[in-house]
């Protein structure tokens, strides 16, 4: 562990050296070796130094999961004091575990509350490598496993914030993988939906993915056994933790579904943000904005996945999450990650290093400029400093409006074909 300025530097050169790699990867034509065991471990090495380096994640959250794990050791339930935990119950076990391991093992909470993500990260990679061996073009596998080892995106959010985005990725490309195996072999989407409701339970957002998977099967008898297996880990969630503490589920829905970063520091809302800062107007458009925003957000999803719906599975979900990202007022750092395995199975190469570039400047800006150090504050005044952070949003909110565009209208300008110089294509076999 090192302390200070110079664990944020030394983490710093670390994942520019992870994204050297990754962009040298992507633009290679050549292709690492490399089986399930290395791949895994790499991706391990890569994600636990910068949790070893760094003693923090971000101060706010890793505050908050610290008083959520005490407040649940203390045998109070985290939904019925006034702790910002809106999450369903499942990470709050790892906490709990994480501060006993603290306590009774060493090192410290914060780098057992990231170990989690990054095991769930690795997994990730090893799943997609597997994934595309076994129903994609196998020759195609090792250059997508390995970039998703150095993708420079899960890295900071699983090892640097110590957000749990992971872990529901993990759990969507385990439902993909089982719903491949299902249209390979012809038997029922269990897997697929039993991951899709544990995805839901570690965090909100897959949702999207059950009506996506929904209307994909061809007869009632595999939608109903979809609905069903889809609620069932999400409702065993619930029921478990109001076992332990009753009269707890009413506040828990209400937290999950009020869950969102604020608005103001992403896209279109940030120039709304900032332009009633400079010009002392806009307040009532802003006010809107942050309260119906995301409900603008959610039903342009919607409305995507049924658009979408004659499409294959990972291309529909790909552009759900590119079009309800940026119609939302509020899209937190961690939610970035939210498109990279997507990505790379669907094959969206090029477009997904333009997008890593993009994230890549908002990040370095957010995480190095007020989460991880400072450095912001101390080249501006706060109210300044939080305005380049919150403009710095566009570089990948533009991206990602232009991705969506690309994806919806094949007659639309592409993004210019620079990260991905081979002939760039879905990897994507029609059926999924």
């Amino acid at each position: 562990m090192i302390t200070g300025n110079l664990g944020a530097a030394l983490a710093l050169i670390w994942i520019l050296s992870c994204t050297a790699v990754f962009f040298t990867l992507l633009r290679s034509k050549k292709v690492l070796p490399g089986h399930t065991l290395g791949l895994f471990g790499a991706a391990l090495l890569v994600r636990l130094v910068p949790a070893l380096i760094l003693p923090n994640g971000t101060s706010y959250e890793m505050q908050v999961f610290g008083e959520a794990a005490d407040i649940f050791r203390r045998g109070e339930s985290i939904y019925l004091v006034r702790v910002a935990h809106p999450y369903l119950p499942l990470e709050i076990y790892w906490l709990v575990l994480a501060r006993w391991l603290a306590e009774n093992v060493g090192l410290y909470f914060v780098f057992w509350v990231k170990s989690l993500n990054i095991i769930a990260d690795s997994l990730t990679a090893l799943i997609i490598f597997v994934g595309i061996s076994r129903f994609r073009a196998p020759e195609h596998a090792q250059k997508t496993g390995w970039l998703y080892v150095f993708n420079p995106i899960t890295i900071l959010v699983a090892a640097y914030q110590g957000q749990f985005d992971a872990l529901p990725l993990l759990f969507v490309v385990l439902a993909w993988y089982f719903y491949e195996q299902s249209l390979v072999t012809n038997q029922s989407f269990g897997g697929a939906a039993w991951f899709t409701g544990m995805a839901i339970l570690s965090k909100t957002w897959p949702f999207i993915l059950a009506p996506i998977l929904f209307l994909r099967l061809s007869n009632w008898r595999h939608r109903v056994q979809v609905t069903v297996l889809v609620a069932l880990p999400v409702l065993l969630g619930i029921l478990l933790f109001e076992l332990l503490f009753p009269g707890s589920w009413q506040a828990m829905l209400q937290r999950a579904m009020r869950a969102g970063a604020i608005s103001g520091w992403w896209g279109y809302s940030a120039v709304i943000n900032v332009w009633q800062l400079v010009t002392d107007s806009g307040q009532g458009l802003f006010n809107w904005v942050s309260q119906y925003g995301k409900y603008v957000g959610y039903g342009a999803g919607f409305a995507t996945i049924w658009l979408t719906r004659k499409r294959p599975l990972l291309e529909s979900l790909l552009v759900t999450i590119l079009v309800m990202d940026t119609a939302v007022p509020n899209l937190g750092l961690q939610s970035l990650c939210w498109i990279l395995p997507i990505g790379l199975l669907a094959g969206r190469f090029n477009a997904l290093g333009w997008f890593v570039m993009g994230a890549l400047i908002h990040m370095f800006i957010s995480y190095w400029g007020i989460h991880l150090a400072d450095w912001m504050y101390r080249l501006f005044v706060p109210t300044t400093g939080n305005a380049i952070v919150q403009l710095s949003s566009l570089t990948v909110w533009l991206v990602m409006v232009w991705w969506w565009v690309q994806e919806a209208n094949v007659h639309v300008k592409r993004l210019p074909n620079v990260f991905f110089p081979q002939k760039s294509g879905s990897l994507d076999s029609g059926h999924s």
